[in-house]
């Protein structure tokens, strides 16, 4: 049975990339474009590809993330960490802020 919604399937087989490493969107939508470009080419070498069969093909989802992350390097990755890092940081010092003023103002 061909496959019938690529895009979701994909989506769905790399959510548990997400808990093994941590990307900023800009890398995760890249991790998931070469995923779909790769079980495009394997469909389009055999469209008859069931679901598993192309799971098989790809790798587990581990691997897939163990694999772009050596691709990307410990130095960019390390990069894109820090810099959600400080992002969650700032808006958290700029939530408790508004909360200190909301307080001030209604008092």
């Amino acid at each position: 049975m061909p496959i019938q919604n690529l895009e979701k399937e994909i989506k769905d087989y790399l959510k548990p990339t997400k808990n093994f490493i941590k990307l900023s969107r800009k890398y995760q939508k890249d991790l998931y474009q070469q995923v779909l470009f790769s079980a495009r080419q394997v469909i389009k070498e055999k469209p008859e590809t069931t679901l598993e069969e192309l799971h098989k093909a790809l790798g587990t989802p581990i691997e897939i993330a163990k694999d772009y992350r050596d691709e990307m390097g410990a130095e960019k990755l390390q990069k894109a960490y820090r810099r959600s890092k400080w992002i969650i940081i700032g808006l958290s010092i700029l939530g408790v802020l508004v909360v200190l003023l909301a307080a001030y103002l209604f008092i």
